[in-house]
């Protein structure tokens, strides 16, 4: 229990440092625009993981989809952990974390 608790932390601190990076380069663009291309991408991450568990519930490739499966739940992990990190380093945090496209997905 304790090594997945770790696992998890380590997985958002990952996307902490990223979005930490990835700040800079995105500084010039509107938190409006970052916010609607963060809810996209999770909202695609939402719907591979949806899919895949109803391959597992029908017992379709059920190995496989449940690997992917669990990469994706470490996908969202790393998600937080970026729109986090990006939100850090910005004079407009407050704007970029209470967008109602990320504060939905928070």
């Amino acid at each position: 229990m304790i090594y997945r608790v770790g696992y998890i932390v380590a997985v958002f601190l990952a996307g902490l440092i990223v979005g930490a990076l990835l700040s800079r380069p995105t500084s010039r663009v509107e938190p409006s625009r970052l916010a609607r291309r963060y809810f996209i991408l999770f909202a695609v991450v939402i719907a591979v993981r949806v899919l895949l568990f109803v391959c597992i519930v029908l017992k379709l490739n059920a190995s496989a989809a449940g690997t992917i499966f669990a990469g994706t739940g470490d996908a969202t992990n790393f998600l937080f952990g970026v729109i986090f990190g990006l939100a850090a380093l910005r004079s407009d945090r407050r704007e970029l974390l209470c967008n109602p496209a990320v504060f939905s997905v928070l």
